[in-house]
């Protein structure tokens, strides 16, 4: 896997993390019932609603960044800190957070970013429910990434059907150009790197990269996937690197920036031309584009190769992944509440 903004091949290296266990496929996530087994002792000590009330408002407090819970510039959003696993699942569920839609049907999800993983999530032993909060941690990251990539191919879209542009326009389009690696007027070209990434794509690697958030390079560094950067002190170094190595695991402030960042390799990099030649072509004829269709363009991801490509797609389908690539964010203004209503 390329460092982030790299260039030439990539380096391929084992999806095996420190810990060994992103290469493992684990079971089905369970069902909403799967949040009864979470850490909640402390709450047993509340006597009554008013001091249940008072627990989670205290909780909340700590974990959220502004008064009312909500984001400057999204007032339907919300970056949270969680220390601790009790902490995640109790703002899962004042913010009502349930993926157990029916089918295939579209399901909407609040708009919480983690900033990082609970300290003690390696020490969550029940496998079931660390895949779902696994699931719930990382899909909004996705969805918000995908987001902020949807704006700016709107806005191509609207500039490839003007026949003169405004000198903010030359600009935005200038600097488009400069980040997703093409000429300025390949505007077709331009098009095909800015687009949207599978959210049961990026779910499947995240999870195989990270060992479902066990890594040590997810824990201390917000490395979801595994990317590799050659520039000291970038990084974390991992235990087993070969001798005379130096490439390190790159480290990021947020989990969001790791996912940027996998996403952004994914639209520039060499060796995923054929993933983004692929994605064009059934985006020009699905309503939705698969996970799994993309997947085999997955082989340059990894030494494992046409082996990689097989757990990604196994992740994928004992963990009904795909039925995510139709996930919304959930519309309108909402606040987290002590009782669990929004």
């Amino acid at each position: 896997m390329p460092a982030s903004g790299a260039s030439g091949s990539p380096r391929l290296r084992p999806t095996r993390s420190d810990n060994g266990h992103s290469s493992r496929i684990q079971p089905a996530l369970s069902s909403s019932d799967d949040f009864r087994a979470a850490p909640a002792s402390w709450l047993a000590a509340a006597a009554g609603l008013a001091a249940v009330a008072v627990l989670y408002a205290v909780a909340l407090i700590g974990l959220l960044p502004d008064d009312d819970f909500l984001r400057p510039e999204g007032r339907n959003a919300a970056e949270i800190t969680a220390p601790r696993l009790a902490n995640l699942v109790t703002t899962f569920r004042a913010a009502r957070y349930d993926l157990d839609g029916p089918g295939d049907e579209p399901m909407e999800v609040p708009r919480l970013l983690l900033r990082s993983l609970p300290q003690d999530w390696a020490t969550l032993d029940d496998i079931d429910l660390r895949k779902a909060l696994f699931v719930r941690t990382v899909l909004p990251l996705v969805l918000e990434a995908n987001r902020a990539i949807w704006r700016d191919r709107r806005r191509l879209r609207q500039i490839r059907n003007r026949r003169s542009l405004s000198k903010e326009e030359q600009a935005w389009l200038a600097d488009a150009a400069d980040r997703y690696g093409t000429a300025a007027d390949d505007l077709d070209g331009l098009l095909i790197r800015i687009d949207e990434v599978p959210p049961s794509l990026a779910l499947a690697q995240a999870a195989l990269e990270s060992g479902w958030g066990t890594s040590r390079f997810a824990r201390q560094g917000n490395a979801l996937f595994g990317q590799w950067s050659w520039a000291p002190g970038s990084g974390l170094v991992p235990a087993e690197r070969e001798e005379g190595a130096t490439h390190e695991i790159k480290t990021f402030d947020r989990l969001s920036d790791s996912v940027r960042s996998y996403m952004h390799t994914l639209n520039t990099h060499a060796a995923y031309e054929q993933f983004r030649t692929e994605r064009a072509r059934f985006r020009a004829t699905m309503p939705v584009v698969r996970g799994a269709v993309l997947a085999p363009t997955m082989l340059k991801y990894s030494q494992e190769r046409e082996i990689y490509v097989r757990k990604i797609l196994t992740v994928i389908r004992a963990n009904r992944l795909e039925r995510f690539d139709l996930v919304r964010f959930r519309q309108g203004r909402w606040v987290l509440e002590p009782d669990g209503s929004t």
